[in-house]
């Protein structure tokens, strides 16, 4: 249909939404991949509501950010369209069954000249100011002390769930406490400072305990501070994440980053021989959590999780459901990889991971560059804080700190244009990046890979 000058009239969810573990069209779900959508075939504005096979007739909630869509984008309820639909002789309930069955498109336009609507939208941006904390212990080797082992976790949540991240089905605000995340953290923190500071004497090394904000926001506190003059000067040596290490179930704890440096393999395998966990290692040192920010500035890493669960950035993720016993177990262990850090001779060294294929799959997408997107930036384009070795990024000369400004024929000017524009492309098929590298702009060739 032709969208030109016009206002969509879109459902919410896709066919198949209510299989959410089998659902080929949930790439598509997003109100703002939608919008997107009907933006670049011509529509001047959006309004979304929900089917009737949806059950009730309700406000969806819409998420903005700073990135802006360029069109406005409302959410209504359906009954204010029934007289619409009756005077077209359209059935919405059938019209979406049949999209649902069919699997197909049963899109149309109202013809009727009369039919006009007219939507206007006001955003005002909040601006919130907030820090991280740090705490430092200094060695005592007189050569060692300039050198910094840094213990972190991330001390903000979702506050009542109405902005971001929330996985609540309730519209209405509920507060998000974030026991296991990342109070759980944030506590191990707390209890690993006061046991060196107990035992001071014997660090050889400095240790910095750091409480990092705006994790949930996209990791923008640690990369902030990655980025500062105080990251230069405590000359940072390896990084120990702390993020949900409060529900340890059946003695399975995760360790990330065991890839980022030749040491940490053969020290964790020794150290869970005296723990004797149901361990899981990751090798790579990138991932949803702030040890990614140190990463993506070459410092080895390990990040210590016990596992998701149902609470999982909802209300219910209450202290009351936290295995204390089970998280002194895990700061014991990761008390001792610091002292075994503490007592090296050299610093770890730093190994930069390979890309795993197994990324963005659980997204829909076809194929990856590999590259780890920079949350904090506020330039326009997409800023990368770093880039996997062995990717279709790397091998195109994607370094970090570049800003991707276009990828083929389209525009990137933020995260949600990147991944619409990663969807349109295929395992071995090629196309020319823009990218901005300080006051230069380059053109690289990139060849997609699965």
């Amino acid at each position: 249909i032709d969208l030109k000058g016009k206002i969509a009239l879109v459902l919410k969810n896709s066919p198949g939404y209510n299989n959410p573990h089998d659902n080929p069209f949930a790439q598509y779900e997003n109100p703002r991949r939608k919008a997107n959508m009907v933006k670049e075939a011509g529509a001047i504005g959006m309004i979304i509501i929900a089917g009737p096979n949806h059950g009730e007739d309700e406000l969806g909630r819409l998420r903005v950010s700073n990135d802006k869509i360029e069109i406005p984008v409302i959410s209504a309820k359906r009954s204010l369209f029934d007289m619409l639909f009756s005077e077209n002789n359209k059935d919405l309930a059938k019209i979406q069954a049949d999209i649902d069955s069919l699997k197909v498109s049963n899109s149309f336009a109202f013809t009727d000249a009369n039919t006009k609507a007219k939507i206007q939208t006001d955003l005002k941006f909040i601006t919130a100011y907030t820090n991280n904390l740090i705490g430092l212990i200094e060695g005592n080797d007189p050569t060692l002390k300039n050198e910094t082992i840094v213990i972190g976790a991330h001390m903000d949540h979702l506050g009542d769930g109405m902005k971001y991240g929330s996985l609540y089905d309730k519209h209405e605000p509920a507060i998000h406490n974030g026991a296991d995340d990342n109070a759980s953290g944030c506590a191990g923190v707390m209890e690993l400072a006061e046991y060196f500071a107990s035992n001071k004497k014997g660090l050889k090394r400095s240790v910095i305990f750091m409480t990092f904000s705006a994790e949930e926001a996209g990791l923008i506190g640690s990369a902030y501070f990655t980025k500062s003059e105080l990251f230069k000067k405590y000359n940072i040596v390896s990084m120990i994440n702390l993020d949900m290490v409060g529900r340890l179930a059946d003695n399975k704890l995760t360790v990330g980053g065991t890839g980022t440096s030749s040491i940490w393999d053969k020290m964790i395998d020794s150290l869970n021989g005296i723990a004797n966990f149901n361990l899981t290692k990751n090798t790579d040192g990138f991932g949803p959590s702030d040890h990614s920010s140190f990463y993506g500035k070459e410092v080895p890493v390990l990040f210590f999780f016990t596992s998701l669960h149902s609470d999982y950035h909802r209300p219910s993720d209450d202290w009351d459901k936290i295995n204390a016993e089970g998280e002194v177990k895990v700061l014991n262990m990761v008390a001792n990889v610091v002292e075994c850090l503490n007592n090296l001779a050299l610093k770890p060294d730093y190994i930069k991971t390979k890309e795993q294929t197994s990324e963005n799959r659980n997204m829909g997408f076809r194929v990856t560059l590999g590259i780890i997107p920079d949350y904090s930036s506020s330039s326009e384009g997409l800023a990368i804080t770093g880039v996997k070795a062995g990717s279709a990024g790397e091998n195109a000369g994607l370094q970090a700190g570049d800003i991707i400004k276009k990828m083929g024929d389209f525009e990137i000017k933020n995260i949600y244009d990147y991944t619409d524009a990663l969807s349109k492309f295929k395992p071995g098929e090629e196309t020319v990046l823009i990218v901005k590298r300080g006051n230069d702009e380059l053109t690289l060739n990139i060849t997609f890979k699965k």
